[in-house]
């Protein structure tokens, strides 16, 4: 599936991630470093 709806738990985590790792732009998809854990 390509579209992709992040739940209110992934959004609130994305909202974090951009404040932790702002120089990092969230990729969303199949590679999503921060879904991977990923730093």
């Amino acid at each position: 599936m390509v579209s992709f709806q992040p739940t209110d738990e992934e959004q609130a985590f994305f909202r974090l991630a951009k404040d932790f790792a702002a120089p990092c732009p969230p990729v969303r998809g199949s590679t999503g470093p921060f879904r991977h854990g990923g730093t």
